[in-house]
């Protein structure tokens, strides 16, 4: 809901002069012609920037004042009446280069029945717009035509919600699952002949790869390198058809051991050629922990910084496991399959962890995870609104007998009108 009293915009750019605005949309009373109201601004960074600035009341009780922030990150707005407290707000000011880039909540792996998930795609993705996602890969253990599914079952229903194409793809040997996003047809097809059997173009490709790391000295101790080629046959076809290779759950334990052998695991983060680690996964939290650490201490020896992702990893058709409480938010130009991935190779993408009653958490670049948790606390509830009124109305029109498009057609308008909104 909206709060009684609100600021807009909630974000704008550095070094130039923001046009802000206080009102009341839910009561005429909290702003009042004929008193004087004064506005201290300080920002949260920096203890040497802060402001006193002097309100102007326009038609329709609305408060006006104009500040150029001078750096990035958050600012409070503390609004004063007749020298008495009334509110405090906060906006945060981002870079000329930042302030191009809107945020978009995903989840870049999820399953349907066509692989061992619990529901239908056109279903998994009305649920994804009911938890506030504004995008969706399907990523089906060895299957592509499900996201082709999905997709085709938003545009044949007017829904507007991204479907970004990917597949689960599997090495040969047990665990090391690599979700393959952006890709346009299927890979670990790829591996096999008409009639199923181990295609001779991917045994020669293999023993290529093979051959190429015996010729290598700095591979990682104890690494069985016919496995690892495995694992770099699939890299290399994901990136050929212009898709990025994202390492799922390096830290499940299945059957008593981790699922991913760990030299694998460590000569995937030495060789680079993985695009970004699933940091969050459904999992548990121990394991989740490993993978946050192995990161961090990799950044430390190596020097290198991976682009992390958060992603349910969903299964089940309920809304009782981790779908919407872990995800990713990308920093993208526009809501579209291209716009997300340049956004993770670029950095530009903060995994989430929200489960119930635990504190927020979001790792990635640490100028977007601050951003982050400024959204989370003040952009992200109402927008996750908003999509649930969205996808309730998306079950109905699909599965209970139709909905209007001038009904789902308002509720839409109303969220992307929040972004028009709160960006300045």
């Amino acid at each position: 809901m909206l709060p009684l009293i609100r600021l807009t915009p909630l974000v704008c750019r550095t070094g130039r002069e923001a046009n802000f605005t206080i009102d009341c949309p839910a009561r005429n009373d909290m702003l009042v012609s004929g008193a004087r109201y004064r506005i201290h601004v300080k920002s949260k960074v920096s203890t040497s920037v802060e402001k006193q600035l002097e309100g102007v009341m326009t038609v329709g009780n609305k408060l006006i004042f104009l500040y150029e922030p001078p750096i990035c990150g958050e600012y409070a707005v503390i609004l004063t009446r007749n020298d008495q407290p009334v509110e405090t707000f906060h906006f945060f000011a981002l870079s000329e280069e930042m302030a191009r880039y809107r945020p978009y909540v995903g989840d870049l792996h999820s399953h349907t029945t066509y692989s061992d998930g619990k529901c239908s795609p056109g279903f998994r993705i009305i649920q994804a717009r009911l938890l506030g996602l504004d995008f969706i890969a399907i990523t089906d253990h060895r299957r592509f035509p499900p996201c082709l599914e999905a997709a085709e079952f938003a545009k044949a229903n007017g829904l507007d919600i991204l479907v970004v194409r990917g597949e689960e793809s599997h090495p040969d040997y047990p665990g090391g699952h690599i979700v393959a996003i952006g890709i346009q047809s299927p890979v670990d097809e790829l591996k096999l002949d008409a009639l199923g059997n181990q295609a001779q173009t991917y045994i020669a490709e293999h023993a290529a790869i093979v051959k190429e790391l015996e010729a290598r000295s700095d591979l990682v101790p104890g690494l069985k390198r016919e496995l690892y080629a495995q694992t770099l046959w699939h890299i290399r076809k994901i990136h050929a058809q212009g898709g990025i290779a994202v390492l799922a759950h390096p830290y499940w334990v299945s059957a008593e051991r981790f699922d991913l052998d760990r030299e694998i695991w460590h000569q995937c983060l030495r060789d680079g050629e993985m695009d970004a680690i699933e940091l969050f996964g459904d999992v548990k939290p121990e394991d989740n922990s490993l993978a946050v650490q192995r990161c961090m201490d990799h950044l430390a020896d190596a020097g290198r910084r991976y682009p992390l992702v958060g992603s349910s990893d969903v299964h089940s058709a309920k809304l009782d496991d981790n779908f919407g409480r872990l995800f990713t938010i990308v920093f993208a130009e526009e809501p579209s399959e291209s716009a997300v991935i340049e956004a993770v190779l670029a950095g530009r993408s903060v995994a989430c962890e929200e489960l119930d009653g635990q504190p927020f958490r979001a790792y990635g670049r640490f100028e977007w995870v601050e951003f982050a948790h400024f959204l989370r606390r003040r952009f992200l509830p109402e927008h996750k609104r908003l999509c649930m009124a969205e996808g309730q109305l998306w079950y109905q029109r699909c599965f209970a007998g139709g909905m209007p498009d001038s009904v789902l057609d308002a509720v839409a308008t109303a969220r992307i009108s929040l972004y028009v909104a709160l960006w300045g």
